[in-house]
């Protein structure tokens, strides 16, 4: 796609990882409704670059917010006459959560295309969503540098790429597109709608903790994440702790990300919490289909301990280039304890010697480790002569040295969140910290 081709450039996780021990007025008359449907871009305007060029399969999309409540009823796009195949509309929410889907038919060869979801899905006024679309040609519009300042049609609104970045994109399958490069405008657009009929039922597509999470944190809060606007009136989050006690706290509800917080009293016991969300239905009265559970466990982590489980693998186990580079994760610990060895993922391919590293952030290197007995391919493990110490709350990086490439890269990784396995945290790739780390 419009952005760096090298592959090491691309990593952003190279799945190493570590083992650790232990209200104003402005007019007395109320504001017109706007008249939809309304789009960002008026179907008089065309890209300057309708044709990247770019060959490869790829989801590219506009992040964007409205004025007001409503529905996106389907998603638009600019077409070059080489952007062929099958294409697939795509609404999510800004962690990746996917509200609505659709596959485009009866396209023209070139020119704006649209697609109308089975359902309208409802926007909270001031969200921020992605719409987007996948394309298996590539060929797709690409304008660099037009976000780098807003875009405005109101009611609708496409912020600058700044923090949080816009034209997004994700290389590959379809996927949820969370980098951005150059402010580069792929011509992708909502399509907002204030009426609807709605009768699809509200879901809970995301959970904090996540079920089943163990060591857990004592001071967690408990988030569900709604699929669409509720009723904040109708929504209840019971918590029982290990004994079946009623745990006490407060529940608040956030129009804009569409989440319900349940911040408990006090700390929470160690032991396994059962959470029930019941009661929620959305601004239409359409109720959630049953109440929805799961379980998680407070309790202190005993170590070793590891970012990823053993059986967590890559979506790209081989990278596919064959420039040597150190490859590597930038880490903290909630305990002191120290750091006995460096874990890895290997594809077949990534042959030759192997040294992995820990390193102050900084870059003061802390220790080194030549891997030896390793497998074909998967988890490999090499033990310090010496654990290393570390710091509650600093951050460290550890890497591996991989001479023939062939690393494992998940493009993206990081871009929209860490990885927590309490006590051990990756943190996301953002906000003046980087993560998945290179040097070539």
């Amino acid at each position: 796609m419009n952005r760096p081709r090298s592959s090491v450039r691309r990593i952003v996780v190279g799945w190493v990882t570590l083992v650790l021990l232990v209200a104003s007025f402005a007019s007395c008359e109320p504001a017109p409704a706007p008249k939809c449907p309304c789009t960002l871009f008026t179907a008089d305007q065309a890209p300057v670059t309708a044709d990247s060029g770019d060959a490869e399969a790829a989801e590219v999309g506009v992040r964007f917010t409205s004025d007001v409540a409503g529905y996106i009823s389907g998603v638009r796009f600019y077409k070059s006459a080489a952007n062929t195949g099958t294409h697939v509309g795509n609404l999510w929410t800004t962690d990746g959560v996917l509200l609505g889907s659709a596959t485009f038919t009866a396209e023209t060869v070139s020119g704006w295309q649209q697609v109308d979801f089975g359902e309208p899905v409802p926007i909270a006024a001031g969200g921020t969503y992605i719409a987007s679309y996948h394309t298996d040609s590539g060929h797709f519009a690409a304008d660099p540098g037009f976000f780098a300042t807003p875009y405005d049609h109101a009611p609708l609104h496409a912020p600058a790429d700044g923090d949080v970045g816009n034209g997004v994109y994700h290389t590959g399958p379809t996927g949820f597109p969370g980098s951005s490069y150059r402010s580069m405008n792929y011509w992708v657009d909502p399509v907002l709608v204030t009426t609807a009929t709605d009768t699809v039922a509200p879901r809970v597509v995301a959970q904090t903790p996540a079920p089943g999470a163990t060591n857990v944190p004592a001071d967690t809060t408990i988030v569900a994440h709604f699929s669409e606007p509720v009723d904040p009136a109708s929504v209840t989050i019971a918590l029982t702790d290990a004994h079946d006690a009623t745990v006490a706290g407060t529940l608040t509800y956030d129009a804009r990300s569409e989440t319900a917080t349940f911040a408990p009293a006090g700390p929470l016991d160690d032991g396994t919490h059962h959470v029930t969300v019941a009661g929620v239905h959305d601004l239409s009265g359409n109720a959630l289909a049953a109440p929805v559970t799961w379980a998680f466990t407070v309790g202190t982590p005993q170590c070793p301990c590891s970012l990823w489980s053993p059986d967590t693998t890559p979506t790209t186990p081989d990278a596919g280039g064959t420039n040597s580079a150190e490859v590597g994760t930038r880490f903290h610990s909630d305990v002191p304890g120290y750091v006995t060895g460096v874990r890895f993922y290997k594809s077949a391919a990534n042959t030759g010697t192997h040294v992995g590293h820990i390193w102050t952030s900084g870059g003061t290197l802390l220790g080194s480790v030549t891997f030896t007995d390793e497998t074909a391919s998967g988890w490999q493990t090499a033990t310090f002569a010496n654990p290393v110490a570390v710091a509650a709350g600093t951050t460290y990086v550890v890497s591996y040295y991989a001479p023939m490439g062939h690393y494992s890269a998940d493009n993206g990784y990081f871009a929209q969140r860490g990885v927590d396995n309490r006590p051990l945290h990756a943190n996301q790739d953002c906000c003046g910290s980087s993560n998945g780390v290179y040097h070539d």
